[in-house]
Protein backbone atom coordinates (compact mmCIF):
# COMPACT_ATOMS: atom_id res chain seq x y z
CA UNK A 1 0.00 0.00 0.00
CA UNK A 2 2.69 2.96 0.77
CA UNK A 3 4.43 2.11 -2.74
CA UNK A 4 0.99 3.11 -4.55
CA UNK A 5 1.13 6.17 -2.02
CA UNK A 6 4.71 7.27 -3.03
CA UNK A 7 4.21 7.56 -6.53
CA UNK A 8 1.18 10.20 -5.82
CA UNK A 9 2.77 11.96 -3.00
CA UNK A 10 5.60 12.48 -5.52
CA UNK A 11 3.56 13.67 -8.12
CA UNK A 12 1.55 16.23 -5.80
CA UNK A 13 4.79 17.65 -4.45
CA UNK A 14 6.44 18.25 -8.09
CA UNK A 15 2.55 19.96 -8.97
CA UNK A 16 2.82 21.97 -5.81
CA UNK A 17 6.89 23.10 -6.44
CA UNK A 18 5.83 24.15 -9.90
CA UNK A 19 2.49 25.83 -9.08
CA UNK A 20 4.42 28.23 -6.53
CA UNK A 21 6.88 28.45 -8.87
CA UNK A 22 3.97 30.26 -11.36
CA UNK A 23 2.70 32.52 -8.88
CA UNK A 24 6.16 34.51 -9.23
CA UNK A 25 5.13 34.17 -12.81
CA UNK A 26 3.30 37.44 -14.81
CA UNK A 27 0.78 34.39 -15.98
CA UNK A 28 0.30 31.78 -13.55
CA UNK A 29 -1.62 28.74 -14.24
CA UNK A 30 -2.62 25.44 -12.50
CA UNK A 31 -2.85 23.85 -15.81
CA UNK A 32 0.69 24.39 -16.82
CA UNK A 33 1.48 23.30 -13.69
CA UNK A 34 -0.06 20.27 -13.80
CA UNK A 35 0.99 19.44 -17.90
CA UNK A 36 4.67 20.19 -15.93
CA UNK A 37 4.35 17.83 -13.06
CA UNK A 38 3.43 15.21 -15.28
CA UNK A 39 6.29 15.23 -17.40
CA UNK A 40 8.64 15.31 -14.46
CA UNK A 41 7.37 12.59 -13.29
CA UNK A 42 6.63 10.79 -16.15
CA UNK A 43 10.51 11.31 -16.92
CA UNK A 44 11.46 10.35 -13.11
CA UNK A 45 9.38 7.27 -13.52
CA UNK A 46 11.34 6.14 -16.69
CA UNK A 47 14.73 7.12 -16.05
CA UNK A 48 14.25 5.34 -12.45
CA UNK A 49 13.13 2.56 -13.60
CA UNK A 50 16.23 2.33 -16.06
CA UNK A 51 18.41 2.85 -13.54
CA UNK A 52 17.08 -0.12 -11.40
CA UNK A 53 16.50 -2.63 -14.45
CA UNK A 54 20.01 -3.35 -15.31
CA UNK A 55 21.02 -4.62 -11.59
CA UNK A 56 16.95 -5.98 -11.51
CA UNK A 57 16.73 -4.21 -8.24
CA UNK A 58 13.14 -3.38 -9.28
CA UNK A 59 11.66 -4.29 -5.41
CA UNK A 60 9.74 -2.88 -2.93
CA UNK A 61 12.43 -1.25 -1.10
CA UNK A 62 14.42 0.37 -3.94
CA UNK A 63 11.39 1.53 -5.59
CA UNK A 64 10.54 3.27 -2.16
CA UNK A 65 13.89 4.82 -2.07
CA UNK A 66 13.47 5.82 -5.68
CA UNK A 67 9.58 7.62 -4.88
CA UNK A 68 11.46 9.11 -1.53
CA UNK A 69 14.51 10.42 -3.39
CA UNK A 70 12.13 12.16 -6.28
CA UNK A 71 9.80 13.63 -3.72
CA UNK A 72 13.40 15.09 -1.70
CA UNK A 73 14.43 16.30 -4.92
CA UNK A 74 11.16 18.21 -5.84
CA UNK A 75 10.77 19.60 -1.98
CA UNK A 76 14.14 20.99 -2.26
CA UNK A 77 15.10 21.85 -5.27
CA UNK A 78 11.69 23.16 -6.47
CA UNK A 79 10.35 24.94 -4.05
CA UNK A 80 7.41 23.07 -2.21
CA UNK A 81 6.52 25.79 0.19
CA UNK A 82 4.95 28.46 -1.94
CA UNK A 83 2.75 26.11 -3.38
CA UNK A 84 2.01 25.10 0.46
CA UNK A 85 1.27 28.57 1.76
CA UNK A 86 -0.89 29.33 -1.58
CA UNK A 87 -4.13 30.50 -0.02
CA UNK A 88 -7.17 30.14 -2.07
CA UNK A 89 -9.04 33.40 -2.78
CA UNK A 90 -12.72 33.65 -0.98
CA UNK A 91 -15.45 33.24 -3.71
CA UNK A 92 -17.06 36.44 -3.15
CA UNK A 93 -13.58 38.38 -4.09
CA UNK A 94 -13.81 36.41 -7.81
CA UNK A 95 -14.22 38.03 -10.69
CA UNK A 96 -15.95 36.88 -13.36
CA UNK A 97 -13.00 37.22 -15.37
CA UNK A 98 -10.82 35.17 -13.00
CA UNK A 99 -13.41 32.21 -13.45
CA UNK A 100 -11.71 30.11 -16.33
CA UNK A 101 -14.05 29.45 -19.47
CA UNK A 102 -14.46 26.13 -21.09
CA UNK A 103 -12.57 25.46 -24.10
CA UNK A 104 -15.67 25.62 -26.37
CA UNK A 105 -17.17 28.86 -25.34
CA UNK A 106 -13.91 31.06 -25.96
Amino acid sequence: MILTALPVLAFADIFLALLGRAEASPAPGVRASFVGALVIWGVALVVGLEVLSPARAIRPAPLAALWAGVILAAFLLGGAVPGLRRRARPLSLLRSEDIPRPWWTV
